[in-house]
């Protein structure tokens, strides 16, 4: 239901409301493993998972250089599981759903003029877990885990320029989220989904985009992004193991994304510097990741024949250096059969590679 009113009184406001309703269902079965050959059923559940969500928005218009947005969202989650493996003489059907969650969020908008905007953030959210997080490893319900909830508060200022060719956006964020959802690893491949107490979440996130050099033939310009995190545990406690005040695992404090571009007619070229310092593998904050940066380039020609063919060539060189970096890290990762921890996917090394992509745009 939508409810619109335009006139001077109310200067111009917005409002709607809204319901959503949704249903999931899962069916699975668990096997013996032996030696990676499959082996006797053991678990066999069925889950029906069940959604609601009620919400309203309000924008309002109070000046035109100032908005105002609210809205506010109610939440209500469900889950039926019905065992279906009789074998064990254990029942473990049943049903349980989390409490109700109201998300509330307001926003309020300063845009003086074309050029530049401000706008300042309170908004409250929230994540159920999924279907891997509901259930232990054994295909259980896992009824000690709960959605996470956090507050955001949050300033984004835009910046255009259009005669300087130059855009520039400053997001300052800080969040503060309890019962974060995080994965325990019990055993090789094993996981187990719980609640990591409350967390802190301060930073900045910087984006600069400027064409510094234009003409009828030549065109560069370069991207910047940074990213600042400031992100910690304010209250976990694991298996009476107190990691309070430690640094959130898996994040690093720093990241710098910096993309450099020139276009000469159809010939372009671009290099792409990439860093990130170290990141904390363990709650505990005894194993870090090592900092580590990267560059890549590329060069091609593309040539535009008509409003439907083009054709592009090009060659990159990626990883120049040749540095050693993690792709992807592991937290928390457990030694197995007296080898070490793997915490890390290896990066790929210095590599070239070369193609031709022709493009035809067809128009029905």
């Amino acid at each position: 239901m939508r409810f619109v009113f335009d006139d001077e009184q109310f200067k111009g406001i917005y409002a709607s409301l809204g319901a959503e309703w949704y249903k999931e269902k899962y069916d699975w079965q668990l096997f013996e493993t032996n030696d990676g050959i499959q082996g006797d059923l053991f678990n066999q559940n069925t889950e029906d998972r069940t959604y609601l969500n009620l919400f309203s928005a309000l924008n309002w218009r109070i000046k035109p250089k100032w908005l105002i947005q609210t809205g506010i969202n109610f939440n209500q989650t469900k889950y039926d599981l019905t065992d279906l493996f009789s074998e064990d003489g254990n029942d473990l059907s049943g049903s349980y759903q989390y409490d109700g969650v109201i998300s509330p969020r307001l926003s309020i908008t300063y845009k003086p003029s074309y050029k530049w905007s401000s706008a300042f953030l309170v908004s409250h959210g929230f994540s159920t877990p999924n279907s891997e997080e509901t259930l232990t490893p054994d295909g259980n319900l896992n009824t000690e885990i709960r959605p996470e909830q956090g507050w955001n508060f949050e300033n984004i200022t835009k910046y255009n320029l259009p005669s300087k060719n130059l855009n520039f956006t400053l997001n300052l964020y800080s969040m503060r989220i309890k019962d974060l959802l995080v994965s325990k690893r019990l055993e090789n491949d094993q996981y187990v989904g719980l609640n990591a107490g409350k967390t802190i979440h301060n930073g900045l996130e910087l984006f600069l985009h400027h064409t510094f050099y234009k003409t009828k033939w030549i065109q560069m310009n370069y991207q910047m992004s940074y990213a600042y995190a400031d992100f910690y545990f304010d209250d976990f406690i694991d298996d009476d193991q107190d990691y309070s005040g430690n640094d959130l695992t898996g994040t690093s404090p720093h990241t710098i994304n910096l993309l450099v571009q020139a276009k000469i007619q159809d010939v372009y070229a671009s290099a792409n510097y990439f860093f990130r310092n170290q990141a904390p593998l363990r709650d505990d904050n005894s194993v870090f990741s090592e900092s580590f940066q990267k560059v890549d380039l590329r060069v091609g020609y593309k040539k535009l024949f008509s409003e439907k063919y083009s054709i592009d060539v090009f060659a990159s060189a990626n990883n120049i250096f040749d540095e050693q970096y993690a792709s992807m890290i592991l937290i928390n990762a457990s030694s197995f059969g007296g080898n070490a921890p793997r915490y890390y996917y290896p990066g790929l090394p210095r590599h070239i590679n070369a193609g031709l992509q022709f493009s035809y745009l067809w128009n029905r």
